[in-house]
């Protein structure tokens, strides 16, 4: 197992810590790992980060490590153990005056 801290910013769940620790599956994706976001977030969490084809809604951006991921990267593996693995989940808001 992997043991990956995920930070959520600008991310709305009920009940969802704005930081998660999650245990993943060594060789798991990025891809993974935002769907096991989105199900400890519920329906509206999940909506409010993929779009109805199962991609990523471009508003959504994934840094790992402080490196920016492009999203059709999404399955790609995490580090391996042993090396750092910090991930930002960030939803961006949006408005104005």
């Amino acid at each position: 197992m992997r043991t990956v801290t995920v930070n959520l910013v600008g991310v709305v769940a009920p009940g969802l810590p704005r930081t998660l620790v999650l245990e993943l599956d060594e060789g798991a994706t990025l891809r993974a790992l935002v769907e096991e976001v989105g199900r400890r977030g519920g329906e509206a969490l999940r909506r409010s980060l993929w779009d109805d084809d199962g991609r990523l809604l471009r508003a959504v951006v994934i840094a790992v490590d402080g490196e920016i991921v492009d999203p059709e990267r999404l399955d790609v593996g995490l580090p391996r153990a042993g090396e750092a693995a910090e991930v930002f989940l960030i939803r961006p808001i949006f408005g104005g005056v």
